[in-house]
């Protein structure tokens, strides 16, 4: 671990959806969201970065992997996916 604290989304860069898959709910997608988010260390601070959210459900491209990654601009960039299981719920 680098630090811990909090984020704040401050900009929608990019949503590529790939929709839905059965036996899930209708309203849980798959998709491919960029975000320019801040960054607040509990150490005082701010950093401006990317976060990138891969979500695996649905029509997804062939070399797509379930994650995130963040580019922290100027300095740290955690360019490999962190593994886990990620979940876009669309509101109605």
């Amino acid at each position: 671990m680098v630090a811990s604290g909090t984020w704040t989304a401050t900009e929608l860069l990019s949503f590529q959806g790939y929709g839905t898959s059965p036996g899930f709910p209708p309203t849980f997608e798959g998709g491919k969201v960029l975000m320019r988010v801040e960054l607040l260390p509990s150490g005082g601070g701010s950093f401006r970065a990317v976060l990138q959210v891969d979500c695996l459900i649905g029509k997804t491209p062939a070399a797509a992997t379930e994650g995130v990654r963040l580019n922290v601009q100027g300095a740290l960039n955690f360019n490999r996916e962190v593994s886990g299981l990620t979940l876009y719920i669309r509101l109605e």
